[in-house]
């Protein structure tokens, strides 16, 4: 027998990369998860062990040489509101 939560199962995972500083990415996608009374998948970082950029990669963002990307794993439906929103 089907039920609710069987429709809001995420069938697939995707890792998108945000240019932008980690708390502005992760306030977005909260907001958007949340708008969207949707209950996401959002892992981050090291509470999740995803790997994240290395001693270079801090040092050039610190020196701001380049923008700043976040890592993260969010479920497909997250991602199908962030290509809504993106495009």
């Amino acid at each position: 027998m089907a039920t609710k939560n069987d429709k809001k199962r995420p069938s697939s995972f995707y890792e998108l990369v945000l240019s932008a500083p980690e708390d502005l990415a992760l306030g977005f996608l909260s907001g958007l998860i949340i708008g969207a009374d949707h209950d996401g998948l959002l892992a981050h970082g090291p509470d999740e062990d995803i790997a994240g950029p290395g001693l270079g990669d801090r040092l050039k963002s610190a020196l701001h040489v380049h923008p700043q990307e976040t890592h993260v794993v969010v479920d497909n439906l997250t991602r199908g509101l962030v290509k809504k929103k993106a495009g």
